[in-house]
């Protein structure tokens, strides 16, 4: 046998059974664990190697450290119990009358895996009515992942949040910190104004200074003027205050004065000349004309260079889906793909995919609802319909139009979407034919 010869073994299984019988007997244990009037018989090494808190405890230069017991205060003992049966076992059950002492208790003696499951387990429990609360509870306890949870909840379903009776108990500083979030669920503005209203006539003594600045995070020029005059400056708490006045004037203005309209050029079909052609690529250039100065300018190029999508403005903005990324008719490079342009920080960012391509689809903005409608897809020209669905974060199928088309023009109206027109044929020679004809058809006193 050559004398450098080597074998390595690894054992299969820590022997956890033996130390939870060992524990369970009360044999080798070396420190005793008091909470109140109950003693649990432990081991150094078994505590120390589980949680943070003993182990500072046992090997550093505390008096705990050379002492054979240990008193721990302002712990809940049961919570205590668990986690001493989790360090031998490797097992825990967490329910609902548990979690919130074993999560606090974790956190304390320095159970980091443990404040995470236990933080999972109620973001799961997350609903209307507790999703307020349970934010709180993490806030006062450090958890944040958990108060993120919360409030991507609370934004998700501001909505619905807004009918609880807890919703006038936020507090200032969480609720001034929820209404700037970007995916605030809301089917109207106007609903955010209403909601920043009955939380402060809810306690209006105490809350009427804070309305300043909480309407600051109302999004103001997005509410129809109409409505902006009717039922904003109407309100007898904005008529007498300087500041929310002026909020009110600048949304206004955002309306009547034509230098905040700009016009987008995006992608489209170029030559090597950089001039439109069929035969050309696809580009991802973005432009923009102002009105007020006439000029234009280069913004962000979008993600992906791209030709014949949908595209349309969305709760401030702009979005742009499908579409083909090359430009010879030949080639089928279709896409499904959906990115977002945000005017304030001049980006594009990725979006959720739709659940398939779709080439001269109608991309269309309603009561805060985003549809993609019709186009072709490589096969057929399309009927179909889908709807993004921000809390599942997909986009998902409604009902399908009547008539399948591509090309088509798309416009909310008075709640409705209207499909006008459009090819049941994917050529390009045939859509040409189509609008002409379409543009006779507007003359006739029947046209449908």
């Amino acid at each position: 046998m050559e004398s450098d010869s080597v074998l390595n073994y690894v054992r299969s299984q820590f022997p956890i059974e033996t130390l939870h019988q060992l524990y369970t007997n009360g044999e080798l244990c070396d420190i005793q664990v008091k909470i109140g009037h109950q003693t649990y018989h432990c081991h150094r090494i078994v505590l120390a190697s589980n949680s943070t808190y003993f182990h500072a405890m046992f090997t550093g230069n505390l008096t705990e450290s050379k002492q054979n017991s240990v008193e721990i205060k302002e712990a809940d003992r049961e919570a205590v119990a668990i986690l001493i049966d989790y360090f031998y076992r490797g097992k825990i059950e967490i329910n609902t009358n548990n979690v919130q002492s074993v999560a606090v208790t974790s956190s304390m003696l320095g159970v980091d895996e443990i404040v995470h499951v236990c933080c999972q387990f109620i973001s799961d429990l997350l609903a209307p009515s507790n999703c307020l609360e349970i934010r709180y509870f993490a806030q006062f306890h450090h958890f944040e992942a958990l108060g993120e949870a919360a409030d991507n909840y609370i934004a998700n379903h501001f909505s619905e949040i807004v009918e609880t009776d807890s919703f006038v108990e936020m507090s200032y500083e969480h609720l001034i910190n929820i209404l700037p979030m970007p995916h605030l669920k809301m089917i109207e503005e106007i609903s955010v104004f209403n909601a920043v209203m009955k939380w402060i006539r809810s306690d209006l003594k105490a809350r009427n200074e804070q309305l300043p600045k909480l309407l600051n995070c109302v999004r103001l020029a997005l509410i129809p003027v109409e409505t902006l005059i009717a039922k904003v400056e109407s309100e007898d708490l904005i008529v007498h205050e300087f500041q929310c006045q002026m909020y009110l004037h600048r949304a206004k203005n955002y309306h009547f004065m034509p230098e905040h309209e700009s016009i987008y050029l995006l992608g489209g079909i170029l030559n090597e000349n950089h001039q439109v052609a069929p035969n050309g690529n696809t580009t991802s250039i973005s432009d923009v004309y102002a009105y007020h100065n006439g000029i234009w300018s280069k913004k962000a190029s979008m993600l992906t260079a791209r030709a014949n999508f949908g595209a349309v403005v969305h709760e401030g903005r702009l979005y742009c889906a499908g579409g083909r990324t090359e430009g010879q008719l030949t080639c089928v490079a279709l896409t499904n793909t959906v990115e977002i342009y945000d005017p304030k920080d001049d980006k594009w960012v990725e979006g959720k995919p739709m659940n398939e391509a779709r080439e001269g689809c109608g991309l269309i903005s309603l009561a805060g609802q985003l549809y993609a409608l019709g186009g072709y897809n490589g096969n057929n020209v399309l009927c179909s319909v889908e709807k993004y669905d921000e809390n599942k974060g997909k986009w998902i199928q409604v009902c399908a139009m009547k008539v399948s088309r591509s090309h088509a023009n798309y416009i909310a109206y008075k709640g409705e979407i209207w499909a006008i027109g459009g090819g049941k044929f994917f050529m390009y020679d045939y859509i040409c034919q189509y609008i002409n004809a379409k543009y006779r058809d507007l003359q006739m006193k029947n046209y449908n």
